[in-house]
């Protein structure tokens, strides 16, 4: 490079220095403001609540708004604000915390609503508690959050049955069928009769109503949140569903047939109307029969998704368990008597899953 060249490209840098040195001097840096903290007002100090006004408006908040500022005059500051509703039954908020996300300048919650955050910070059913309110502002999730002043109300909650889980349709109607959690730990089960590729849609006893994962690639996964439905597999006949709500996912397991063996032989017949298994005994002769009862099934879940050819080949069996049916991978003898010679029907009941 001659001398020439060698000065303009000089120069050249000289001014890109200068340049970048001015920006960070003359005060280009922007500013936002920390959100102030809001006062917040609620509309009553004490509520009982009633499985019976469940639907009606028990709670409401308010709080005054918070306006962002921005160092450049000349600039508009965005609307970034996140806002939380926060409950505890602690006045530190070091206990449990319930978190409800907000817009605007108001919440309202339903009895059922309030009786679900009721449970879910500790309230132990039909029994009277103060909870604790306030409101968490912050520009970003990665942000601290501001808080507003702290107020409180009693509240009397009513019993919610977990037990049991409703099956509804897609547009939220109760179709009959239900499922149940013995434990009440949020895991249901039972058997349904459905046709192939039937939606679906899942209550639980608070009233939260699990969806189909609003994703492509994400059958048997669950949310709360979107509109999309939960589907069976193509084949139509009866399945022993689990909903998992812990883990966010459910599991259908197909059983297309049941065999008979032992004393009698047979296939069963099942029902989708009734959700009955069937197999008439003719002109049986009257005594005491050893049978059992199996099938292999087909099991889909969050690893096969509804693809038959990735379905998991499940062996399934049923024993006598105290006068009642237990499914399980073997089958046990179970006896049937009959009192006299002639024509009979076994039968196997499966629509109530708490038997």
């Amino acid at each position: 490079m001659n001398t020439k060249n060698k000065i303009h490209a000089f120069c050249w840098l000289f001014m890109v220095l200068l340049l970048m040195n001015s920006c960070e001097n003359d005060g280009d840096t922007i500013y936002l403001s920390t959100p102030a903290s809001n006062e917040l007002l609620a509309s009553e100090k004490q509520v009982e609540l009633t499985f019976e006004t469940r639907e009606q408006i028990a709670l409401s908040f308010a709080w005054t708004k918070t306006t962002l500022h921005i160092s450049d005059p000349d600039m508009y500051a965005p609307d970034v604000l996140i806002t939380t509703l926060e409950a505890s039954l602690s006045e530190d908020f070091s206990s449990t915390v319930v978190e409800t996300g907000t817009t605007g300048l108001s919440k309202s919650f339903t009895g059922g609503e309030l009786n679900t955050v009721a449970r879910n910070v500790g309230i132990e059913p039909e029994t009277e508690k103060e909870v604790y309110f306030r409101l968490g502002l912050k520009t970003g999730t990665n942000m601290e959050p501001v808080y507003s002043n702290t107020v409180s109300v009693t509240i009397k909650s009513y019993r919610i049955d977990m037990r049991i889980g409703y099956i509804l349709d897609t547009a939220e109607n109760p179709t009959g069928t239900t499922l149940y959690s013995p434990e009440e730990n949020g895991i249901y089960s039972g058997f349904m009769g459905v046709g192939s590729w039937e939606n679906l849609l899942f209550q639980e006893g608070d009233e939260t109503i699990w969806r189909g994962y609003p994703a492509e690639g994400t059958a048997f996964r669950i949310s709360t949140e979107g509109d999309w439905s939960m589907w069976f597999p193509g084949q139509s006949g009866c399945y022993y569903v689990i909903m998992d709500t812990q883990a966010a996912e459910w599991s259908a397991l197909y059983l297309p047939s049941l065999q008979i063996s032992g004393d009698i032989s047979g296939e069963m017949t099942y029902s989708r109307s009734t959700g009955k298994w069937s197999y008439n005994l003719d002109a049986v002769p009257a005594g005491t029969y050893a049978i059992r009862v199996s099938t292999t099934g087909k099991q889909y879940n969050v690893n096969t998704s509804t693809e038959d050819d990735d379905a998991i080949d499940t062996p399934i069996g049923f024993k006598d368990n105290g006068g009642q049916l237990e499914m399980g991978t073997e089958a046990g003898t179970i006896s049937i008597t009959v009192p006299t010679g002639s024509d009979y029907a076994f039968i196997i009941d499966l629509n109530n899953p708490q038997e």
